[in-house]
């Protein structure tokens, strides 16, 4: 994979012949050895049209005072956990306001 992505890398950039000084590829069964990860999943739920419409994966949640936060609320990675928090922190917020924290 990795020389065929460098082959094609030179082709269309030929000006970088000799300046790649390091090239790796990681794939899903890389996460699986390196991190133990269940199919190579690294950012928890899978992305599936399904879980985007599950309704009870939101920040407020029916039981009073708990509330969902991370990157399984949105969606993955570092941002995706931002925004999260950024959307509990409104939730709780809206609740207080109402009285209803």
């Amino acid at each position: 994979i990795k020389g065929n992505m460098l082959k094609g890398l030179l082709r269309e950039f030929p000006q970088l012949e000799g300046r790649v000084g390091y090239a790796d590829v990681g794939t899903a069964v890389t996460n699986d050895h390196y991190l133990g990860t269940t199919r190579g999943a690294i950012y928890g739920l899978p992305h599936t049209p399904a879980r985007f419409r599950a309704r009870w994966l939101r920040a407020d949640t029916p039981i009073g005072g708990l509330y969902l936060s991370g990157q399984d609320v949105l969606t993955c990675g570092i941002m995706g956990a931002a925004y999260a928090g950024m959307l509990t922190c409104c939730s709780m917020s809206w609740e207080f306001a109402r009285g209803t924290a």
